[in-house]
């Protein structure tokens, strides 16, 4: 349970972050670059390490709920990371077409993590069916749906 916690805990510090930067005045377009690789790099790895938090959870119990609920949690951080992708700044250097392609490029790696995300959320609902006394998953499946999640 308290590796359950401790990643809940860190879920939500994940979600709380975003794929901002910070850059000095007059950066280059290297700087930025750099900027924006290390926030990404740094961003991916605490998603991978959370994630497989969660994986390992689920692939390490037997309880159904405790499934359900890693795979309800894992559904939102994807949710969360597409999110990110989704508000991630574009570099100030690229002109209208580049920055166009760009922004395309990363709705394509949101969408697929918001897919990801729907993924999990069904995965769970098929759990919760097998536990219909367990009003907590169904109560969290459904606000997660109506908000459009």
């Amino acid at each position: 349970m308290a590796l359950v916690r401790g990643l809940d805990a860190e879920l939500m510090a994940f979600e709380d972050r975003s794929l901002d930067y910070d850059l000095p005045a007059g950066a280059t377009r290297e700087q930025e670059g750099a900027a924006m690789k290390a926030a990404l790099q740094q961003h991916t790895a605490a998603f991978a390490r959370i994630e497989q938090g969660y994986v390992d959870v689920m692939e390490g119990s037997a309880d159904p709920r405790a499934k359900a609920l890693a795979l309800i949690s894992i559904g939102d951080l994807r949710d969360a990371f597409g999110a990110d992708l989704e508000d991630a700044p574009l570099p100030s250097y690229l002109n209208d077409k580049q920055a166009a392609v760009y922004a395309a490029a990363t709705a394509d790696k949101a969408e697929a993590q918001y897919q990801s995300a729907q993924d999990a959320w069904d995965q769970a609902a098929e759990i919760a069916q097998d536990q219909p006394d367990d009003e907590d998953i169904a109560s969290l499946l459904t606000e997660r749906r109506s908000a459009g999640q």
